[in-house]
Order: structure tokens, then sequence, then C-alpha cells
């Protein structure tokens, strides 16, 4: 059975690139972003509670409205933990069986959530990726092409990058200066060693 490996770290510190090399060298990511947008879709259970507390309007032909979601989301912190109590046990649940059928050594989740969602208790090892907060801030503002402050506001939601690092049991630092493949490979390495 594959050992189930979380890759996290705050908005634009780099996991989906990390989850790019990783794919490329040939290993399955489960992304949580794209597979809870697909659940909010799909499952009846999240449907319900989103139209329940925002209206019709937050569907648009069967599809989430993101930019409504988002406005709601990291503006209400109330509404955005009762969702993610709807949605988090639904993801885990997904993510466990496809983890099951994996045929590689090693499984990875790839998730901004992975502590507050309390997925570290499933995983046997995290690796955090960070990055300094101005170079996080310049890149999501050029990835998305949205001001500043909404970028600070939406890192501010988040758990500090700093506290991220610190429970993680390894380090990935995105600075564009280190090679990531060659910090990823030593990681790779040590968990074929480490097997648990």
């Amino acid at each position: 059975m594959a050992i189930k490996i979380g890759i996290t770290g705050g908005i634009g510190s780099g996991k989906s690139y990390v989850s790019q090399i990783l794919k490329k060298l040939g290993y399955e990511v489960y992304d949580s972003d794209s597979q809870a947008k697909r659940i909010m879709a799909e499952s009846a259970e999240v449907k319900s509670f989103l139209i329940g507390a925002l209206g019709e309007s937050i569907y648009k032909c069967d599809d989430i409205n993101k930019e409504l979601l988002a406005t709601h989301i990291f503006n209400d912190d109330e509404l955005r933990q009762k969702l993610n109590n709807v949605i988090h046990p639904l993801v885990l649940q997904d993510f466990q069986y496809r983890a099951s059928q994996c045929k590689k050594d090693i499984y990875f989740i790839e998730s901004a959530l992975i502590f507050e969602s309390g997925f570290d208790r499933f995983l046997d090892k995290i690796i955090s990726v960070s990055a300094d907060e101005e170079v996080r801030i310049n890149r999501v503002i050029k990835r998305e092409n949205c001001q500043r402050d909404k970028v600070i506001e939406r890192i501010n939601s988040q758990m500090s990058q700093k506290e991220k690092d610190k429970k993680s049991d390894y380090l990935l630092l995105n600075d564009e200066k280190v090679s990531l493949l060659s910090q990823i490979e030593k990681i790779i390495k040590e968990l074929n060693i480490n097997k648990v």
C-alpha cells in the first residue's frame, strides 16, 4: 500500500508547481482543490448547504459560481467553517479511496488546508512548500490579475506559513534560487529509505 504524503503551503508558495514536478517524475497527486470543486458541483449534500446559505445564484448551470463563493468565503469565517465541515469529510473519503487504488509506493495530496482540515492525521508525512511572503503576493497578483489587498486578505485567512513549516516533516524552499527538483528528489529518496 502506498504511503500518503501531504503537500501544503500558503497561497502562492508553489504547491501546484511541486505537484507538476512530481507528476513528471511519475507520481500520482490528488489535487484537493479541483476535487473539492468537483464534489461541490456533484454532491447533493453540498449543493443543499450552499443554496440554503447563499441562494440559487451560487450555482451557474450546475457549476459553482467561484467568484461569488470566494467573496463570501474569504469574508465570513463562520460560513467558511460550516462549508469546510461539510466538504472536508467528503474530500477525505474520496482521497482515501483513490490512495487505496494507487499502484505506486507513494501517493501525494496537494492541499493548502492539510492542518486546518485535520487531514494531517491521515497522512504519513507532510511537505511544506515555502516562499517569502512578498514573492507569494507577487506570484498571485501575476497569476490571477488581482489586487494586492485581496491577496493579503487571502493570506491572512490561512494558517501562517511559519506555522505550516513548523508542523511539517519536510520543507521545500521555492525561492527560485535553489533547485526544486533536487530538493524533491532528496525527499523522495528519504521517504523510500524510511518507508512507514
